[in-house]
Order: C-alpha cells, then structure tokens, then sequence
C-alpha cells in the first residue's frame, strides 16, 4: 500500500472514533442496548489492524 493508502485508513480510523466519542457524549439508554458502540469498536479494530498489517515501502 501508498502512503495515499494509509493516510485514508487513518482518516477512517479518526472519523469512527470520533463518531463513537459523540455517541458516548450523549449518553443516552438506547446506545446501551443497541450494538451502534460494538459496531464501531469493531471497525475501530479492524481500522488498525489494516494500519498495523500495511507492507512499509
């Protein structure tokens, strides 16, 4: 991968993060039970693990 390609899967990383710590600020009943917050700890992972497995050079 470029580092076009990393700099867009950490854009995406940030965006996910973002949205879930908004999410979080809410604090509202309905995220506790729904699976909006796993779903983007979820992508959160798998985000960084693309980041962390991307060949260097």
């Amino acid at each position: 991968m470029t580092d076009e390609h990393t700099a867009a899967l950490e854009r995406a990383l940030d965006s996910v993060k973002n949205a879930r710590e908004i999410l979080l600020s809410i604090n509202d009943y309905w995220l506790e039970e729904s699976l909006v917050l796993s779903n983007l700890k979820a992508a959160e992972n798998l985000l960084n693990s693309a980041i962390d497995e991307e060949p260097k050079g």
